[in-house]
């Protein structure tokens, strides 16, 4: 039950951190890639986890390496190693959203993060649970060409969580759902037991008259 709370407040809380319009490299669960060699997008969610049915928004992160995008280690991750946030990218680049395996897809245009350099995020929308992709295409400042498709998982950014899977307590239907199913387990159970309790009482009172018929007959011989 604590878990479940804890899990519950802390969504909450992402969710205010975006609506005031924090600063979305606060969260871990974003894909980092290297594109065009020199490039590295970091891409997911502005709020996560993310949760169905709350605002949220598509975030893009783009650092520029002149000498090519280093690997990043547990052993070397705070180290500087000079990358140049890319500005001006809100200009040539924009996103499709797409979920369903593309059933269902939106376009939106990407603009500068608040307070953040080289950061970008489109205007809030609110996401269904399920998986997601995120398709960027368009140019970046300097001319390199972009087409670079961004998918939900478990080692890149989150999949949209079902509210329900974290609600507590139960909503009210649910708990009068349940309360209305053990009513009626109940009813059939007394149901079942007045048909035996009917049953036994004509065959005894059938067992009775063979009994009564037999001595008849006796007597008679």
């Amino acid at each position: 039950m604590a878990a479940r709370l804890f899990v519950a407040a802390s969504a909450a809380a992402l969710v205010f951190a975006l609506a005031i319009g924090s600063s979305p490299s606060s969260v871990s669960a974003h894909e980092h890639r290297t594109v065009a060699e020199n490039f590295e997008f970091v891409v997911g969610w502005n709020a996560e986890p993310a949760i169905g049915g709350q605002p949220n928004a598509v975030f893009l992160g783009i650092t520029l390496f002149e000498g090519g995008v280093p690997e990043i280690t547990e052993e070397n991750e705070d180290q500087d190693f000079g990358g140049v946030p890319v500005e001006g990218a809100s200009e040539t680049l924009k996103v499709t959203v797409s979920t369903g395996g593309g059933a269902a897809s939106i376009e939106l245009p990407l603009e500068p993060a608040f307070g953040e350099v080289g950061a970008y995020e489109t205007s809030p929308i609110i996401p269904a649970p399920g998986d997601y992709a995120f398709v960027f295409t368009g140019t970046l400042p300097d001319g390199t060409e972009v087409n670079e498709t961004f998918e939900s998982g478990p080692d890149t950014f989150d999949t949209v969580d079902d509210p329900a899977e974290l609600e507590f307590p139960a909503p009210t239907g649910a708990g009068s759902d349940t309360s209305a199913s053990e009513s009626e387990d109940d009813d059939s159970d007394s149901d079942t037991a007045m048909i035996v309790a009917i049953v036994a009482i004509i065959l005894a009172i059938v067992s009775a008259g063979v009994s009564i018929f037999a001595v008849a007959r006796n007597r008679q011989a």
